[in-house]
């Protein structure tokens, strides 16, 4: 899912669905709940903050509907000040302790998941690279093929994946994702567009 230009945050349902260029949001949905024994979801964090707040809140919704596992993937350190690292999810439980009594169960909830090996917290140096994700070091490609989906998040993160290059705007993201990234799994890619670098937009959009 990419948006353009205005991004406002109190906006939710239809209204937020004006603002996306592509939006698989039911098959995401279908994807990421579908669940089963065994099934893994990976994580791939990018701001800390309300996002990474929201991020925790996706992942217990998913242990909720039968995932087996979630695993953030965050950077060993950060590259900008906001980057999701290992720290900052105790951090962040930390803080949710401190507030009212719902935050802290919650909280308790995600520690929970954490301390029964239902939600892994990863952390991998080539997330603080400069490299393309094509060229993703063996064992981190090992770990992601393991997942039923992986969720990349931020804009950054998008553009490493497809080279940071001009593709034509319609040019399909499932193959450019699975035949010239050569991603290891199923993708889903949530970024807000913050430059010219896109794929997988809908002819009819592209010309909007």
């Amino acid at each position: 899912s990419m948006s353009g230009g205005c991004v406002d945050g109190t906006m939710s349902g239809q209204a937020a669905k004006h603002t996306a260029l592509v939006d698989d949001s039911e098959r995401a949905a279908d994807l990421l709940m579908s669940g089963g024994e065994g099934s893994q979801v990976v994580l791939v964090t990018d701001n800390c903050g309300l996002e990474f707040l929201s991020d925790l809140v996706l992942v217990d919704g998913l242990l909720r509907t039968g995932v087996a596992k979630v695993v953030l993937h965050c950077k060993d350190t950060p590259v900008f000040v906001s980057d999701v690292t290992p720290e900052d999810v105790s951090i962040t439980l930390a803080w949710l302790e401190k507030q009212d009594d719902a935050c802290g169960k919650f909280a308790q909830t995600v520690q929970g998941h954490i301390d029964s090996g239902r939600l892994e917290v990863f952390s991998h140096s080539f997330y603080t690279t400069s490299e393309f994700f094509p060229k993703l070091p063996l064992d981190l490609s090992e770990l992601l093929a393991a997942a039923k989906v992986v969720v990349v998040k931020g804009d950054a993160n998008y553009r490493r994946i497809v080279f940071d290059a001009h593709w034509d705007l319609d040019f399909p993201w499932q193959q450019l994702v699975a035949e010239v990234a050569q991603f290891p799994a199923p993708l889903l890619a949530l970024r807000t567009c913050k430059s010219g670098v896109a794929a997988g937009i809908p002819k009819d959009c592209v010309e909007q």
